[in-house]
């Protein structure tokens, strides 16, 4: 108690307390200062993060506008092959009903050539005109060739033709001779 007297007395105690008060302030001071500057480097950490945030989302939607126009492009490319494979599959079934066409055709020319040319002359005659279509008839006659051809004897298509009214003789060996 005596040494705070004498420390009152020579106004040692005033200095030392206002002294502990300045430092106290100081310190408090530099807490303070501290705290804001850690919440400064906080909001700037966190402003930095947003920033970058912003410029990966507005690169996510680039990213995804692209994808979405190339997904575009791409169905619109479905949907046109989707349309060549039914127009191939279309002409598939068309190339394929034309082929039995022509094989029954072949067919049934090979089968009247095949009777005309064991027929009589006059009577081959008198049925190869009636079937009354010119090119079925030209075929035929040329079926009839080829049919003496195989069997090593002459043919009787000259024949058949001298047998013919000569008009209809004269149209389809004009016509025999413009599709050769």
């Amino acid at each position: 108690f005596i040494t705070l007297f004498f420390l009152d007395w020579f106004d040692i105690w005033n200095g030392y307390s206002r002294m502990l008060k300045f430092v106290g302030k100081t310190a408090l001071r530099s807490a303070v200062s501290r705290t804001e500057d850690l919440a400064l480097l906080e909001r700037e950490e966190q402003a930095k993060l947003m920033e970058s945030f912003n410029i990966r989302e507005a690169d996510l939607r680039r990213v995804e506008s692209g994808l979405k126009s190339r997904e575009d492009e791409l169905t619109k490319k479905g949907a046109t092959l989707a349309q060549e494979r039914e127009n191939l599959e279309a002409q598939r079934k068309k190339l394929a009903g034309d082929k039995a066409q022509t094989v029954a055709y072949e067919k049934k020319v090979a089968e009247l050539a095949e009777r005309l040319y064991n027929m009589p002359p006059e009577k081959a005659v008198e049925r190869l005109l009636e079937l009354k279509d010119d090119l079925l008839i030209l075929d035929v006659l040329k079926a009839i060739d080829a049919v003496a051809t195989s069997k090593s004897q002459a043919s009787v298509v000259p024949y058949l033709y001298s047998l013919m009214p000569k008009e209809t003789a004269a149209r389809l060996l004009r016509m025999s001779t413009l599709s050769e």
